[in-house]
């Protein structure tokens, strides 16, 4: 993410209950909620993200956080940083605004491929998916690898990809996770014109025929911690 290389994220991806008070929510996120999530330093670090071509329902959810950390196991760490976080809402520090449709804690499995931390970051793709088969999951990764993410880098409308698996802590959730980062001026717009290069890539024989997809979904970047923290250094120093 931006250029960083973290070993696990957990995916946040929800909606306000009020549409109304979509600015209220946003307030108490940047200023209370991610300080209070990442102070401890297990997840140091978050990045908050928009699509505000989604419906609001639990099929599209209109926000995103991802929050990353550097433990060879994010669920363990997704655990231990609960035991800061649960007090939060006895505390009166959770919004009632705030409504999560899925909580998704993903391992990297590979090194990003594609302008890491080269371009700026304007917004990302999320595609969530199974391999239909189980017992063709290497052929499906080496696929998806070797093939499929040099093909969708290769359209131009995103610079960067970094694939995860699900950590299974939540049954039923989709296994796999990509994020595809864009520098686009309209990170939207650019799943929009890559869906014209995924049409050309199936006529031409370059899909995997054992998939079932979970989500695919284009989010404008809203908020990044990491940006935050280097303003307010830079500007203290």
């Amino acid at each position: 993410m931006q250029g960083r290389t973290s070993t696990g994220i957990v995916c946040i991806f929800g909606n306000c209950a009020d549409p109304a008070k979509e600015a209220e929510l946003n307030e108490w996120y940047v200023d209370m909620h991610i300080p209070d999530v990442t102070r401890p330093g297990i997840f140091p670090l978050c990045t908050r993200f928009e699509n505000a071509k989604a419906t609001g329902g639990e099929d599209s959810p209109k926000l995103l956080a991802i929050y990353e950390t550097t433990w060879d196991d994010p669920a363990a760490a997704w655990a231990e940083n609960r035991k800061h976080t649960a007090p939060l809402r006895e505390q009166g520090r959770i919004s009632p605004l705030m409504k999560s449709t899925m909580v998704g804690i993903f391992k990297n499995i590979g090194a990003p491929a594609g302008a890491q931390g080269a371009k700026k970051t304007t917004g990302i793709l999320a595609v969530m998916l199974d391999c239909a088969d189980p017992a063709r999951e290497d052929e499906f990764n080496a696929w998806y690898n070797d093939m499929h993410v040099p093909d969708v880098l290769g359209t131009g409308c995103y610079h960067s990809a970094t694939r995860y698996v699900n950590t299974g802590v939540t049954p039923d959730q989709p296994k796999y996770l990509a994020v595809y980062e864009t520098d686009r001026a309209d990170p939207l717009g650019a799943l929009d014109e890559l869906f014209g290069h995924l049409a050309d890539m199936a006529k031409r024989g370059r899909n995997f025929d054992s998939i079932t997809r979970r989500m695919i979904a284009g989010f404008a970047l809203t908020y990044s911690q990491a940006d935050a923290l280097a303003a307010a250094k830079a500007t203290s120093g």
